[in-house]
């Protein structure tokens, strides 16, 4: 079965991935929460403004907060994909195998979610943009892909569920229970 152990490996590697991109975007979530709170507070501060001025830098308070606080919101937005793409490779690393019902199941709603939640992401960054009066576009084609590239791939592991489902399990007979040389070795002991 080394095709099963190269599936294990790549959804191993996944699963590293996917904790690191937690991670990233956990900490980008608090980075960009930090920007807008330093941009509100210092972006009205006369010697910051002289700074950026020498520098040739323009900078409105309210744009750049709103930059911080719709980052946010994408980062926020990747932080619940990526742990549902750790907790899917989780299950399957535990299983062994991603031809389960179940996993398919977990398959088909995260690519659900990778649909729904960047879709969700950009209305919501649409609507603070709009009210804070800039313009800030969130891009949603990268999430979409992904939900699609995950439905599309729940298909042939749904296909291999059902004939996982139909193979009997391949145990020797020293290892079926109810087979006539097991109830003999039974019965003398």
């Amino acid at each position: 079965m080394k095709s099963l152990q190269r599936v294990q490996k790549a959804a191993n590697v996944l699963r590293i991935l996917a904790k690191i991109g937690y991670i990233l975007t956990i900490v980008g979530t608090i980075f960009c929460v930090l920007g807008a709170i330093f941009c509100g507070i210092f972006g009205n501060n006369a010697t910051v403004r002289e700074w950026l001025a020498k520098e040739g830098t323009t900078f409105v308070t309210r744009e750049y907060v709103c930059y911080c606080v719709c980052a946010a919101i994408g980062c926020a937005s990747g932080i619940a994909l990526a742990y549902f793409n750790l907790r899917f490779y989780e299950a399957e690393l535990a299983a062994g195998t991603p031809f389960t019902k179940p996993l398919v199941k977990e398959l088909r709603k995260l690519g659900l979610l990778h649909i729904l939640l960047p879709i969700a992401a950009s209305i919501v960054v649409a609507i603070v943009s709009a009210a804070m009066r800039t313009d800030v576009n969130f891009d949603t084609a990268g999430g979409i892909s992904a939900g699609i590239a995950y439905l599309l791939l729940s298909l042939p592991a749904d296909y291999g569920a059902d004939l996982a489902a139909l193979v009997p399990n391949e145990k020797s007979p020293e290892q079926t229970p109810g087979t006539e040389e097991n109830k003999a070795e039974e019965n003398r002991g």
